[in-house]
């Protein structure tokens, strides 16, 4: 992840770990997004399969770029993801 992207916090549980990391205002959403579940899975992003398997990374970087109250979840690389409009991210899984 870049340094204007952190893990907030982590914890486990019972349906494994779930991780917060902030996404910059400066990353696209999606980006952020692959960044993130890199992070919190320890594997490099580059390995991870195309973001556009699950979800059209352009329509989640317009749809969370609006801000204001707004949440997506997903499925994405054996983890459960969610977005919201102030740029938070939640990985769950793993």
């Amino acid at each position: 992840m870049t340094d204007d992207n952190h893990r907030s916090h982590s914890r486990s549980g019972r349906d494994g770990t779930r991780s917060q990391f902030t996404i910059s205002e400066y990353d696209r959403a999606s980006i952020g997004v692959v960044e993130a579940v890199a992070a919190a899975t320890d594997r490099d992003a580059g390995s991870l399969p195309p973001l556009g398997r699950v979800i059209d990374p352009d329509a989640l970087d317009d749809f969370l770029g609006r801000g204001g109250d707004v949440e997506v979840s997903f499925e994405y690389a054996g983890t459960e993801v969610t977005v919201q409009g102030d740029g938070t991210v939640f990985v769950t899984g793993e």
